[in-house]
């Protein structure tokens, strides 16, 4: 959930002031218009911690992250697909490279390296591309591209498209929208450069999606002399090709390939894009570029290219390693673009081998150890590389300074005056996303989702000299307090190293009565009382009033991270929090209240 803090200065003046100034007051106030997800704060399930505006300083200028985002999953989700991590750790490696082996299915059958966390889900689900535009908003990615290679398709864009439009008009900064086009032919790619610009560009049709690059809309692909010249210079076109001597790679060995930018009119070359992948269907020491490729060194999500050898340590697969020291070398490099290899390929098609015309042959994903996706999965790898991708983009791209809290007030949460109108900053939710799933999804597969209940839209905290006051407003009035896993706050004081996923306190895991539970973890979901507390319930407004001293803070300057969620389904998953109900912020961010 991208959001952006706006701090407003309200000055007193003696002389006219110009359009857009305010006049001067002693008084500074602090306003936000919308949470920037730069801010917020995280913490992975192997420890490690993102980076944060003391790391990265501010918003660097002119830098931008693309990925590559796969929209053909209408197309090929006609069957119901084979996992393949399922079947590498079920059976022997004889049996992996069996092609005869039954647990394979029949040749051309659709693998996926694992499943996904959404499920095996088509691109025509609105529910699970409302949550990916929301989840890479958060991120900073500031474009996807549609994988159109093969032959001259250009798959399913248009609910993509639409989705992402309805994302962004109820205020997620989304990512923008391109194309990277066939390398089949050049009559393909025409074929494909046509129908954009007379369904989409010509039109003017989702204007808020396109991304400007240098002045004119941004596409990638190897042109050719049948394409048109007016389409050609109609966009920003980059040719991607890993040996031409400006072309952008969506993936490289590393060190990776920097692609530069021959201005035009200065003739002067400066660094422009380079590529960062997870790993790479592609031997190391060879040509031999399948993912399934047991006879000579693929690189793996655990290959350190940096160290020339395969981490072996606890969990290792889950650190990633390739796509550290690619992104760390591109860091250093420091080129104006870096495009990411990738979200959600997930397939594979079987073929035979051919060099091993008994052993089959997965090019671009085989299991969760030889695969690429960043995408959340329901097995081993779960979000570990989406955490790992946020940390590298703010270390390219920079982060928003934290923002400041208004001095301190006593907050009566039983006032029918609406006691947070100064208080700041407002943290920032978003809207619309609590709607049901009713999807199709491979093959005979279904899905639903009707945890949707509380919209949370907006939070604030504000403190006095012995208590914290928090307030989260919903789009519509809050459901029945005796509802299931009903409007929980989750705290992180960082006081003890006995924690529930980095969340030291929570309130209202237990439905609240007269008052409300405070517990404090004993060690992960495992919680004992620390006491009660008083809440408020006025239609879409919850407010809650905490001691200091029940959270163990002392003095006036702490920080406190938090989160709300409703209607958690699995207790003690936090990967529940991408799928049901309604967080804010999403995942494992959390909301940094800084008092000083």
């Amino acid at each position: 959930m991208k959001t952006r803090f706006f701090v407003l200065f309200v000055l007193i003046l003696t002389t006219p002031f110009c359009l857009g100034l305010l006049p001067l007051s002693a008084n500074i106030r602090y306003t936000v218009e919308s949470a920037t997800s730069s801010t917020w704060v995280a913490t992975d399930s192997l420890g490690r911690s993102i980076a944060g505006y003391e790391q990265t300083s501010g918003i660097r200028d002119n830098r931008y992250v693309g990925l590559f985002f796969w929209n053909w999953h209408d197309y090929l989700g006609t069957e119901t697909p084979y996992n393949n991590t399922l079947i590498t750790n079920t059976f022997s490696t004889d049996v992996v490279k069996d092609i005869t082996h039954p647990a394979w299915g029949p040749q051309f059958a659709v693998h996926f390296w694992d499943k996904p966390l959404y499920g095996y889900y088509k691109n025509a689900d609105q529910w699970v591309t409302r949550r990916q535009a929301e989840v890479l908003a958060d991120v900073g990615v500031d474009v996807i591209f549609f994988d159109c290679t093969n032959s001259d398709f250009l798959f399913e864009y248009e609910n993509v498209f639409k989705v992402f439009q309805k994302a962004y008009d109820d205020g997620v900064d989304v990512p923008k929208i391109s194309f990277f086009l066939s390398y089949s032919s050049g009559v393909a790619q025409n074929e494909q450069l046509n129908t954009l610009y007379n369904n989409i560009f010509s039109q003017n049709k989702y204007m808020d999606l396109w991304f400007i690059y240098k002045g004119k809309p941004l596409i990638i692909g190897p042109f050719s002399p049948e394409s048109s010249s007016y389409l050609y210079n109609y966009f920003s076109f980059r040719q991607m090709h890993d040996t031409s001597p400006n072309g952008w790679t969506w993936t490289s060995h590393y060190p990776q390939k920097m692609a530069y930018w021959r201005d035009p009119e200065t003739k002067v070359k400066t660094p422009e894009q380079m590529s960062v992948s997870v790993a790479r269907n592609s031997g190391i020491y060879d040509g031999n570029s399948y993912m399934s490729n047991y006879h000579s060194s693929i690189v793996t999500r655990n290959w350190s290219p940096k160290k020339n050898q395969y981490e072996t340590y606890d969990k290792a697969v889950c650190y990633g390693a390739n796509f550290a020291d690619q992104f760390e070398y591109a860091i250093e490099s420091d080129p104006e673009f870096i495009f990411i290899t990738g979200w959600n390929e997930w397939n594979a098609i079987r073929f035979q081998n051919q060099l091993y015309p008994l052993e089959n042959w997965f090019c671009d994903q085989f299991n969760y150890e030889r695969s690429r996706d960043i995408e959340f999965s329901e097995g081993y790898l779960k979000d570990h590389y989406y955490y790992q991708m946020v940390d590298y983009i703010r270390k390219f791209k920079g982060c928003d300074i934290p923002p400041v809290s208004s001095p301190p007030k006593v907050i009566d949460i039983s006032s029918q005056e609406d006691m947070w109108t100064n208080v700041s900053p407002e943290y920032i939710a978003y809207k619309e996303n609590t709607f049901n799933r009713d999807s199709d999804g491979y093959g005979d597969l279904h899905y639903y989702n009707t945890t949707g209940r509380n919209d949370i839209t907006s939070a604030k905290v504000a403190r006095d000299s012995e208590n914290i006051y928090f307030m989260v407003e919903t789009k519509g009035n809050l459901s029945p307090r005796s509802d299931d896993a009903w409007m929980r706050l989750l705290i992180d004081v960082n006081n003890s190293d006995k924690n529930w996923e980095t969340f030291d306190y929570i309130v209202n895991r237990q439905s609240p009565t007269d008052m409300a539970t405070l517990e404090r973890s004993t060690g992960g979901w495992n919680w004992e009382i620390v006491g009660k507390i008083y809440y408020n319930i006025n239609k879409n407004r919850l407010q809650i009033k905490i001691p200091k001293t029940m959270l163990g803070i002392t003095g006036d300057e702490y920080t406190v991270n938090f989160k709300w969620s409703d209607n958690m389904q699995n207790d003690g998953d936090i990967m529940d929090f991408y799928i049901n109900g309604d967080v804010a912020p999403s995942g494992r961010f959390k909301y940094q209240f800084i008092s000083k």
